[in-house]
């Protein structure tokens, strides 16, 4: 798929390990964005989570539409499963989307990656390999930069870790990594002190690995 980028070779590509790598891991009976929870799609819906029908009511209630400016005969839904085929139908989650990134961000664009230890969707092991292949300006510096603990401003908690490169430690890098404990896909849902800790030192430019005070936030 890589080789030849086409719909004729990505799509069978994606077939085969939708059946050999998810496949397994959704017949398992457990929660596929959360290892350390069971999955009954009765109880807590297709997608694991039965607060996503919550928000979907939400969402499609016709004073919160108008409140956000959309259209009343808008249908929101958590996936919508046509757009989902036909991305599966163009190969697109195996595509090299990666290679997207090397221009963006060797021009200054700063790249957050971030994971639950517990998303068996998006694993955190995968998302650090591809990142130690991207081929940036900061790959030599990012291969050589140590793993280190992340703990929160306010309650002062390791919650996770944290590899980065470029910023020199003064800033929160060009490219960063962090791996959240206790958490799965939803990381805001299990982890909300981490997640306000997380994206607003990186809003702000400020390390993970620095220990500021209780009044930085």
């Amino acid at each position: 798929c890589h080789t030849f980028n086409s719909r004729f070779v990505c799509a069978p590509a994606e077939l085969y390990c939708n059946v050999q790598l998810y496949g397994p891991v959704q017949s398992s009976g457990l929660n596929p964005y959360d290892a350390r929870r069971a999955c009954d799609p009765k109880e807590d819906g297709p997608l694991c989570y039965k607060q996503m029908s919550w928000i979907e009511e939400y969402l499609n209630t016709p004073e919160v539409k108008a409140a956000i400016g959309v259209a009343p005969q808008r249908v929101f839904k958590a996936c919508n499963m046509g757009v989902n085929q036909a991305f599966l139908l163009q190969g697109d989650s195996v595509r090299d989307t990666p290679a997207l990134l090397p221009e963006l961000i060797n021009n200054g664009i700063r790249l957050l990656v971030y994971a639950g230890v517990a998303d068996m969707m998006c694993n955190f092991i995968g998302e650090e390999r591809w990142l130690e292949v991207l081929g940036t300006n900061f790959l030599d510096e990012f291969l050589d930069a140590p793993t280190e603990v992340w703990i929160t401003s306010s309650s002062k908690t390791p919650v996770g870790t944290v590899r980065s490169a470029g910023g020199g430690g003064s800033r929160a890098g060009n490219i960063t990594f962090v791996a959240v404990h206790e958490a799965g896909h939803m990381v805001p849902y299990d982890q909300p002190e981490a997640a306000l800790d997380l994206i607003t030192r990186w809003i702000f430019d400020l390390p993970l690995t620095t220990d500021f005070s209780t009044s930085f936030l």
